[in-house]
């Protein structure tokens, strides 16, 4: 079996960088830590706490890494949890949760004390070093979400792209001609969040084959900020006769907004989200809504990492679920106003 030392010496550097790749304790050049990870990946080299866990494989605990803008879970968030922990229960597992954001330094910490088998990911990037660092260490993962590159991965995820194109169609097909998105956090965007990207895309290029006019604006997980946001948008646009959510926070504030600028929903603003069927129906009016499957995606999501754990020879697993729009009480045609 390789050791630290054998990864040094064909990476050419000491013991202590290798240590240091492996921890994040002091800064390492990205040529240098690529390096090293290509080494250990041709020794099959593991940390030994890891490769002790992968070897015995007795924990039977998983871990869900859900890193959170916010310290509270949203409803919707909420869902995925849950139906993890059901699925983890039913399968004789344990689910340990983190909401804190983990960066994949501090990933090799968490997974090489051995305390789980393998990790499900939530909030994945289009490149997302977590992802590269569970390659590099071979180590056991599934995911809710996918990267742009998803070459051996095992992933489940909505059609984020799709679903704002079977808005925005929808919406264009009841006539109306100016409608607004309002995306996911800005940070979320920077960091390239898949689901907030795609949906960006999806929304323009919809906006686009119609011959639309559009307006898209990022937006905190905030009731107030969806507030402020959709006032900025009816002032910007006072034709705006439609409006998409996508971020389950702004919900009441867009309607609260809408409501005090003297218009009714959907009379006069129709209103479409991306969220749970369970949340959209508790809603007055009850939203229109691209259905999010949260129950099912934390449930598959569990299920593709345990089978992993079982069958180590088992081939990768990636389902991308088509969006399914439900019509309910917050849209109709367009009426002029």
């Amino acid at each position: 079996m390789a050791t630290i030392d054998d990864v040094a010496k064909l990476a050419r550097v000491s013991r202590s960088t290798v240590s240091h790749a492996l921890s994040g304790n002091r800064p390492i050049s990205i040529e240098v830590k690529q390096r090293i990870f290509r080494v250990m990946e041709e020794l099959d080299y593991r940390p030994n706490g890891l490769a002790k866990a992968l070897k015995t494989k007795q924990t039977k605990i998983i871990a869900l890494l859900f890193p959170s803008l916010r310290k509270d879970l949203s409803q919707l968030q909420l869902e995925f949890v849950n139906s993890a922990l059901q699925s983890a229960s039913e399968n004789n597992y344990s689910l340990l949760l983190s909401t804190v954001p983990i960066e994949e330094q501090k990933i090799v910490h968490f997974i090489e004390q051995g305390f789980v088998d393998g990790v499900v990911l939530l909030g994945v990037k289009l490149h997302d070093p977590r992802v590269d660092l569970l390659r590099n260490l071979k180590y056991p993962f599934s995911m809710i979400g996918h990267c742009e590159d998803n070459t051996g991965l095992f992933y489940i995820d909505l059609d984020f792209d799709m679903a704002l194109e079977k808005s925005v169609q929808y919406l264009a097909d009841l006539g109306h001609k100016h409608i607004g998105f309002i995306n996911e956090a800005q940070p979320l965007l920077d960091l390239e969040f898949g689901a907030a990207v795609r949906a960006n895309t999806g929304f323009w290029r919809a906006i686009e084959q119609n011959n639309l006019i559009g307006l898209s604006y990022p937006c905190q997980q905030d009731a107030l900020a969806g507030y402020n946001l959709m006032r900025q948008m009816l002032a910007e646009q006072p034709q705006l006769s439609a409006i998409i959510t996508i971020n389950p926070w702004v919900i009441s504030g867009v309607n609260q907004a809408a409501t005090e600028h003297g218009l009714k929903i959907p009379s006069d603003l129709s209103h479409i989200s991306v969220v749970s069927s369970h949340y959209a129906e508790m809603l007055t009016p009850s939203l229109t809504a691209i259905d999010l499957p949260s129950s099912e995606m934390g449930r598959l999501g569990v299920e593709m990492l345990i089978r992993q754990l079982e069958d180590r020879k088992i081939q990768p697993i990636q389902q991308l679920l088509t969006p399914i729009l439900t019509i309910r009480d917050s849209t109709q045609p367009y009426q002029a106003r």
